[in-house]
């Protein structure tokens, strides 16, 4: 509660690009795109009004996690070169979170994951998007190419909550 609090601070003061019917998604997408338009990074976005299976502060750690990973391996690219794609999509199948983005070097590949490169912390904001994920029976792929990285949520509608 204290961490959206404190993102939601900044939203008060910028416009909303995006609407839903949720409002952790509005809170945790429009202030990583206010933070993304002084990054210089172009955003795509498509959102479904979804009712999620999980907490607030589940929802809110998927988003925060995979948004924040996406925007600091933009950094990393050239200006021009800087894009994430947000896909938050509701189907009969399931509901489907899939974040693409531009990367600058195709990360190193373990057995158990990938390594991060960031100075102390090491995965764990993948390792508990994936944990929250399994939580709900779904499924959580990463992939990438030369110039970019993907993940993909996919959480069953009714899934059994192992929780």
């Amino acid at each position: 509660k204290s961490y959206l609090e404190k993102i939601a601070a900044p939203i008060k003061e910028i416009n909303q690009y995006i609407w839903s019917d949720n409002e952790i998604v509005n809170l945790i997408i429009n202030t990583k795109l206010e933070e993304t338009r002084r990054r210089k990074i172009r955003v795509n976005t498509k959102i479904d009004n979804i009712l999620f299976p999980m907490t607030d502060n589940e929802l809110c750690s998927i988003l925060a996690n995979l948004l924040d990973n996406a925007v600091e391996a933009c950094e990393k690219v050239q200006e021009a070169d800087r894009w994430i794609d947000i896909s938050i999509k509701d189907s009969v199948a399931g509901i489907f979170i899939k974040v693409e983005n531009s990367i600058a070097e195709r990360p190193e590949k373990r057995q158990d994951g990938l390594v991060s490169k960031k100075q102390g912390y090491h995965g764990y904001g993948l390792k508990s998007t994936k944990a929250i994920v399994d939580k709900y029976n779904g499924t959580m792929k990463c992939d990438f190419d030369e110039n970019t990285f993907s993940v993909v949520i996919t959480i069953e509608k009714g899934g059994k909550n192992n929780g």
